[in-house]
């Protein structure tokens, strides 16, 4: 089957956002607009059909046929723990995964039920009212699917999956690889690559790239580990002990939220950024963009990402098929002034690297 988020040229296929963006009006209204909803201002349906119809969008068919069985809510899994997710860390990556899955969702005619990670007992969820769930990065032994799985309710990962199962690869060591790559561009020679302590699937995938690198360079590899209940004060803490104690030219911390850490003890080190120490990180969110200087990242195309995800869902509401996997868009990098002198609103630079199986 096609993938529903591309057309046969490969390019994007444009969504109920775009219409909606486009035509200056809210997606609820963009929706209502392109359904002929009786509550639409006939000069406003006027309008959207006509932007509609000069996007190109098509509505989802696999959401059309969902509606039309009274399936509508969908679950999103985080299972990052709060101290990543929500705490001390906030993590950007999670929160803005959510954010546009939501809006997704909403695209598609579907309510989207938000589920972080906390300490309570998994079975308390047993009588959550879902009918299919997008779950972020699980581990092999995590507790919210074996839950899904004993309720035979559909799902799909988002990230590397530890299992067979429907999901959408986030290309992780190709989107590590990217930014290794600009380091060693910029002369970097002591890459130092900060991670937290709880390992997941997406880190240990970093972790192998980076160590895979390191080895093909000649670069003794340097791996910081900090406490991830601590959250930022451990990554700024950890910044400082390691400029202090080790030779370091360039730092990598995957979570946003740990990269700006690093940039705020580099600043209270009076470190000149990028002139001694770079840092780039991995998902290009609003705590990137914002720190001063603004950080290297990376674009992982969430919005696409977001579409794969409830089409594999939809889809598999529909056939059956429950292992299907899908390729995330290639990332790109966004290179700022924190790797590069002089950059400040950022450039996005179009590559991709290839990555050995």
């Amino acid at each position: 089957m096609e993938d529903a988020t591309r057309t046969r040229a490969g390019t994007r296929r444009k969504t109920i956002v775009d219409v909606a963006r486009a035509a200056g009006v809210s997606v609820a209204t963009a929706s209502n607009a392109i359904n002929n909803h009786p509550s639409v201002r006939a000069e406003t349906k006027d309008k959207v059909q006509g932007v509609a119809l000069r996007l190109g969008y098509t509505p989802n068919v696999y959401a059309r046929r969902l509606r039309t069985t009274g399936i509508r809510t969908i679950g999103f899994f985080s299972t990052f723990p709060y101290q990543i997710a929500g705490g001390p860390t906030r993590h950007s990556f999670v929160l803005d995964m959510a954010a546009i899955t939501a809006v997704t969702a909403i695209q598609n005619g579907l309510a989207l039920l938000l589920v972080p990670q906390t300490l309570a007992d998994p079975a308390a969820l047993s009588g959550l009212a879902i009918d299919g769930a997008l779950v972020v990065e699980p581990t092999p032994d995590d507790p919210y699917i074996q839950q899904l799985r004993m309720r035979k309710i559909p799902f799909v990962t988002i990230g590397p999956p530890p299992f067979p199962s429907a999901s959408v690869d986030m290309r992780t060591a190709e989107a590590a690889l990217l930014i290794l790559d600009h380091l060693a561009k910029t002369a970097a020679r002591h890459i130092v690559l900060v991670v937290g302590k709880i390992e997941r699937p997406t880190q240990s995938e970093i972790e192998a790239t980076y160590l895979g690198f390191c080895s093909a360079c000649g670069m003794e590899p340097q791996i910081v580990r900090v406490d991830d209940e601590r959250g930022e004060d451990a990554a700024y803490s950890a910044t400082i002990e390691l400029v202090k104690r080790s030779r370091v030219d360039a730092i990598f911390a995957p979570f946003d939220a740990y990269a700006v850490a690093a940039v705020k003890a580099l600043n209270a080190l009076k470190a000149r950024i990028p002139e001694d120490i770079r840092v780039a990180t991995r998902n290009d969110g609003n705590r990137a963009r914002d720190s001063d200087p603004p950080i290297t990242a990376i674009d992982l195309h969430l919005d696409v990402v977001a579409q794969q995800a409830i089409d594999l869902l939809l889809s598999q509401l529909q056939t059956g098929l429950s292992e299907r996997q899908l390729p995330a868009p290639p990332p790109t990098i966004v290179v700022r002034q924190s790797t590069q002198k002089g950059r400040s609103k950022g450039l996005a630079v179009k590559k991709s690297l290839k990555v050995s199986p």
